[in-house]
C-alpha cells in the first residue's frame, strides 16, 4: 500500500496521539481494545493502525490495518481478518477492537496520522498472545 513507502522517510513519535494501553498481555482467544487520542490534531483527522509484528528491527515492517472513515465506516486493508477487527470513533479518539486474538496477532500496534509533510505516530501498544 503506498502509505507503507512513505513510513522511512517520516517516522516520528509525537505527544500528539497518545495511545493506551502501553503494553496488554493476554490469553488466546481473548479480546484486546486499543485507543488513539488526537490532542493536538483537528477531530477531523484519520487516525490509522498499523501493526508492527516483529519486535522492532531493521528486517521488521509496518501492516496497515484499517482505519475508520465517516462515510464508508472500517475501511480494511484487505489482507487483514476484518471479522477480528473493528475501528471506530469516539470523539476525539479512535479505537481499536481485536477480538479471539492468537499467538499471531502479538506485535506492536501503532497509531497514525498523515500530515503535511510528516507521519505521525503514537508511541505504540506492545500486545503479547
Amino acid at each position: 500500500w503506498c502509505l507503507l513507502l512513505l513510513l522511512p522517510v517520516a517516522l516520528r513519535g509525537s505527544l500528539g496521539l497518545q495511545q493506551t494501553p502501553r503494553s496488554k498481555t493476554v490469553q488466546t482467544n481473548e479480546m484486546v481494545i486499543m485507543t488513539c487520542e488526537a490532542k493536538t490534531s483537528p477531530t477531523s483527522t484519520r487516525i490509522y493502525w498499523l501493526r508492527q509484528r516483529q519486535p522492532p528491527s531493521p528486517d521488521s515492517h509496518y501492516e496497515y490495518l484499517a482505519f475508520w472513515n465517516p462515510i464508508k465506516g472500517t475501511v480494511y486493508n484487505p489482507e487483514v481478518e476484518q471479522k477480528k477487527l473493528t475501528v471506530f470513533p469516539d470523539a476525539t479518539r479512535s479505537i481499536l477492537n481485536l477480538t479471539s486474538v492468537k499467538p499471531a496477532d502479538s506485535g506492536v500496534y501503532f497509531c497514525m496520522t498523515i500530515g503535511s509533510p510528516e507521519l505521525t505516530f503514537g508511541k505504540g501498544t506492545w500486545l503479547s498472545v
